[in-house]
């Protein structure tokens, strides 16, 4: 997405946005709502406008080209992963000291204005959320932010009061459907008005998942040879070579449960089925080493004597 009239879904951020865009954003944007709905495309649509020499994302001036190359000076991307303070006498890049000292007390290199992208604000480091703070006291004018996060509560309070909050929800089945092409009403279920699975809707892993759970919630032996298979795709080179894709076993897990939950909807162990899904993905939560198997166990045991006791 090059331009925020092609934001969809999300009628008050576009309205929000597009006003910004003629005129002057503010220090702070703090846009929140769930994951896959639109957040970082809006943020990248607004910031490719903004640096763009014609202000419309027109993808060909030199502004354009370095951002499509990741190469501009004074668009600043924090990663995903947890942001810290950094060291007071050497911080590392992408610490919030890296930014004060390197970044944000210089002048723009290539326009008038810079912008500073922190795509996960519920992952910013305590000591740093407190230095961020101090920073945004005093925003050079020359520099704006933008935080992304799923919700306002991730963030300190007096963060949130100095910025801007932009909202965005969870996406009709229509724009989802508009946006990637999928129709079916089962996976359109499983995308929940968000886009972030859009990527297992389309692998093979949930193409392999959907012929073995019918088959599996039918005959004992079925079940036990799904356990199996979900078993050894904790192996990544297994994963890789089965289902064509390199995921966290724990993002595989917790889609199955997914696909199951609605797979299982009209069963009339409907209940008693999401009583052990839920189990699971509570535990699912504490992130120990070698829980897996005990996990994937308990749960289909329950599965069995569900379906076939």
């Amino acid at each position: 997405m090059n331009h925020i009239k092609e934001l969809k879904g999300q009628s008050i951020a576009k309205k929000l946005l597009t006003n910004y865009l003629a005129s002057y954003p503010p220090a702070l944007m703090i846009f929140h709502g769930p994951h896959g709905v639109g957040k970082w495309s809006a943020a990248e649509a607004l910031i490719r406008q903004f640096l763009c020499t014609g202000r419309n994302g027109c993808g060909l001036c030199p502004p354009c080209r370095k951002l499509a190359s990741n190469q501009h000076a004074d668009y600043i991307r924090f990663p995903e992963s947890s942001v810290p303070i950094g060291d007071p006498n050497a911080p590392e890049a992408f610490s919030i000291r890296w930014l004060q000292k390197t970044r944000i007390s210089y002048t723009p290199f290539d326009g008038r204005i810079r912008f500073v992208l922190f795509p996960r604000g519920d992952r910013i480091q305590n000591e740093a959320e407190t230095a961020l703070l101090k920073i945004f006291e005093e925003t050079p004018d020359h520099t704006r932010f933008i935080i992304l996060t799923p919700s306002l509560s991730d963030l300190k309070p007096t963060i949130v009061s100095r910025g801007i909050c932009v909202p965005f929800s969870l996406l009709p089945k229509e724009s989802v459907s508009d946006i990637t092409s999928i129709t079916g009403a089962r996976e359109l279920d499983l995308l929940g008005g968000s886009m972030e699975k859009v990527l297992m809707i389309r692998s093979n892993y949930y193409k392999l998942l959907m012929t073995k759970l019918p088959e599996a919630l039918q005959h004992p032996l079925d079940l036990m040879n799904l356990e199996k298979w979900l078993y050894r795709l904790e192996n990544p080179e297994t994963a890789s070579k089965e289902i064509q894709m390199k995921q966290d076993y724990t993002q595989i897990l917790n889609f199955f449960c997914l696909v199951l939950l609605s797979y299982s909807r009209q069963h009339k162990s409907h209940k008693e089925i999401l009583q052990a899904v839920f189990e699971l993905k509570e535990d699912l939560l504490e992130e120990m080493q070698g829980i897996y198997p005990y996990l994937l166990g308990r749960l289909f045991a329950s599965l069995h004597s569900i379906l076939f006791v």
